[in-house]
């Protein structure tokens, strides 16, 4: 099923030691010694408010730097300037009202090529939470959050 694997790592989480298999070369390890599967973590973050991009890129890139985690973080300012990059990420940072596509329509899209990409919906429209909780995104976070509301949801993810 996962081919050929090259070694067996052993990683000691707390009080308890867990077995994983390391596959190729894609092993990588964050300072609390847990591999990481894949290549470099990959963020989008999508709105059409610049002010909010640079908001949670600054926010998102802190927390990395001080978990010791290597990701690439890509800007987009519309629905279709992300779903017609045809990537994959890991994380996704969405806003709801935005012209052309809304951010649900992009979730949509976005689960449908990766089920396991953990979205955040980043808005002020609290309206759109039942649409939202309906295509399992990961957290649903007002604009006018703290800090901490992300920090918190980056740690779960």
């Amino acid at each position: 099923m996962y081919g050929n694997f090259q070694k067996i790592c052993f990683n000691n989480i707390g009080k308890f030691w867990a077995i994983t298999v390391c596959l190729n070369s894609l092993i990588k390890s964050n300072k609390y010694g847990i591999f990481i599967w894949g290549e470099i973590m990959r963020i989008a973050i999508c709105d059409d408010e610049k002010i909010y991009v640079e908001k949670v890129e600054k926010i998102v890139s802190s927390f990395l730097k001080n978990e010791g985690i290597e990701a690439e973080i890509i800007a987009f300012t519309s629905g279709e300037e992300l779903v017609e990059a045809n990537e994959l990420f890991d994380i996704v940072f969405l806003d709801i009202e935005m012209e052309g596509i809304n951010g649900i329509e992009v979730a949509k899209v976005l689960n449908s090529k990766n089920k396991n990409s953990k979205i955040f919906i980043f808005t002020s429209h609290n309206h759109y939470l039942d649409d939202a909780m309906d295509l399992n995104v990961f957290r649903y976070i007002d604009k006018g959050s703290s800090d901490e509301r992300i920090i918190s949801g980056l740690q779960k993810a």
